[in-house]
């Protein structure tokens, strides 16, 4: 029997919550906890350690193995002064069970089976404040969560740690308080209570939007697990799959009429689609992203006279296409290559077709962030300070960084719908090998609500713990909205979609959602729908 430990590449804390929460959760969140490790490993990458749930250890905990302590005589006095030890291994913990958890090594040598491990526990960390009214709230978690080294309090607009710093960074924007471990390691994000937590403002009230529940208006007989709706010359186009063809609605009235169907390139499995519009006089494209078994590969599709043909297959690209100038229609075309550690890899290129039918890589004329992917994101100015900012939905989060590359929102609720749901072994040729997960969003939209001059981002949450079957979920579909009224971002909930939304448009103020009830036990629909409302 073959045995594999899953890798949570898109792990997601369970204390990524939407309800608020008070100084007395962070504080049991950040507690020292102390544990032994059960089975260890040369490379790290398969520990076991004897604590679990049951004693409230959650996903992306960081644990250390420390140094010996040390001991240091007093110059004047000639006292014997013990010096605390130092972190010197840390490991995260990748999923928990109820009386032990599987964890992974971030940095040092790998523990020994029976070194204790404790959380946090001497981790160096640094509060950061921009809004410079969080320093009573620091005060008191460096008082109650003593075990870790707090090195300082940075606040104002520009405060950052140091360069190439390694270690804990709490950060509170807003209401939205983040915890990571740097580089690379969510551990918890919050809403906060400030009813229960000292800052020195008032708590921010955040009334919904007004948003129409939308109204169906098209329906496909079978349920789709990817698709996208773009407009060309005014028409909504549609496309969808059920796993093994790709199939072209438009609508025609009340109907959604099917214009062409063709298998997926290869027999591959698709992961995502997305509609390009290179320019004037140009064909529309379909960029498809899939699994060939081994790795991640794109396929370009032309969708001209009613048609759907190949044009580009086998292409080493992760596809995502993008609006940069704002004006509906995504001219750019990203190609990201795939990476078997962490599946998103780095340089991403511009991708064009010449004259030919030729593709042509290109570098970008702009810098992206290290962890930015092409697939569930936008590249678009959502601050409105003139510049692009980088949105994208990984590891169950929404997360926005500045022109610059600097984090400057990440969202306290879990983001998306987990229907694309990919694992495969990192070492394919050891018999025991980790897997890696990931999951394949659908990017959040950029629209501006009626009457406001600002925009907001329409994503879909997760609600409750959902129920997975392979490549789809059970899971309802709440819809939120991400406003920046104030320079504060501004989270709300309107209501909930009883399946899976696979894809939103914004078709000049009208919004379309298609929503699939994927293996749905709760609800009496069957099928894909299309609806659509007009937020005021």
């Amino acid at each position: 029997m073959r045995l594999s430990l899953v890798l949570f590449l898109a792990f997601t804390s369970t204390q990524i919550l939407a309800q608020s929460v008070g100084l007395n959760q962070i504080v049991r969140d950040l507690g020292e906890k102390t544990g032994t490790v059960i089975r260890s490993s040369d490379n790290g990458g398969n520990l076991l350690i004897d604590i679990g749930g049951q004693q409230a250890i959650e996903a992306g905990d960081i644990f250390t193995g420390s140094s010996a302590s040390d001991t240091v005589i007093h110059p004047t006095t000639g006292e014997k002064i013990r010096v605390s030890p130092k972190a010197m291994t840390i490991v995260g913990v990748t999923q928990v069970e109820k009386d032990y958890s599987y964890a992974t090594l971030i940095s040092g040598p790998p523990p020994a089976a029976g070194d204790k491990i404790v959380r946090l526990g001497g981790v160096p960390a640094y509060f950061i404040d921009p809004a410079k009214e969080a320093g009573p709230l620091f005060i008191k978690l460096r008082e109650r969560v003593p075990h870790i080294q707090w090195l300082g309090y940075l606040s104002g607009a520009d405060a950052k740690v140091p360069e190439n710093f390694v270690g804990l960074v709490v950060r509170l924007d807003g209401e939205q308080m983040t915890v990571d471990y740097t580089p690379g390691w969510p551990v918890k994000a919050y809403t906060l209570d400030n009813s229960n937590v000292s800052t020195s403002r008032s708590r921010l009230n955040s009334p919904a939007p007004e948003f129409p529940y939308p109204e169906p208006v098209l329906s496909l007989s079978r349920a789709t697990i990817a698709a996208d709706m773009t407009t060309v010359d005014g028409q909504l186009l549609i496309a969808s799959s059920t796993g093994e063809n790709v199939q072209i609605h438009v609508r025609n009235g009340e109907n959604a009429e099917q214009l062409a169907e063709m298998p997926i390139p290869n027999r591959n499995r698709l992961l995502a689609m997305r509609w390009w519009q290179p320019g004037a006089g140009q064909p529309v494209m379909l960029a498809l992203t899939m699994w060939d078994g081994k790795s991640a590969e794109g396929a370009l599709l032309k969708w001209d006279n009613n048609r759907l043909t190949t044009i580009k297959a086998n292409l080493p690209f992760i596809m995502g296409t993008f609006d940069l100038d704002g004006n509906g229609s995504r001219e750019e075309l990203l190609g990201q290559p795939f990476e078997r550690n962490g599946f998103f890899g780095q340089p991403i290129y511009r991708l064009a077709v010449d004259a030919a039918g030729e593709l042509e890589t290109a570098p970008l004329s702009y810098p992206t962030p290290d962890k930015f992917t092409v697939t569930g994101s936008l590249i678009a100015d959502f601050t409105g300070d003139g510049k692009n900012e980088f949105i994208d939905i990984r590891d169950r989060k929404l997360t926005i960084y500045s022109a610059t590359g600097e984090k400057i929102f990440r969202s306290a609720s879990k983001v998306g719908t987990g229907v694309t749901r990919l694992s495969y072994d990192l070492y394919p040729s050891q018999q025991f090998s980790p897997l890696v997960e990931v999951m394949i969003e659908a990017p959040p939209t950029l629209m501006k609500l009626s009457g406001s001059e600002q925009n907001s981002l329409v994503f879909t949450t997760i609600a409750g713990a959902g129920i997975f079957f392979g490549n789809a979920s059970t899971r309802s579909s709440p819809l939120s909205i991400l406003g920046f009224p104030g320079n504060q971002f501004i989270e709300s909930t309107v209501y909930t979609f009883e399946g899976s939304v696979l894809s939103t448009l914004n078709d000049a103020g009208r919004l379309y959602f298609l929503t699939s009830y994927l293996h749905s036990k709760t609800s009496l629909k069957a099928g894909t729908e299309i609806m659509v409302t007009t937020p005021r």
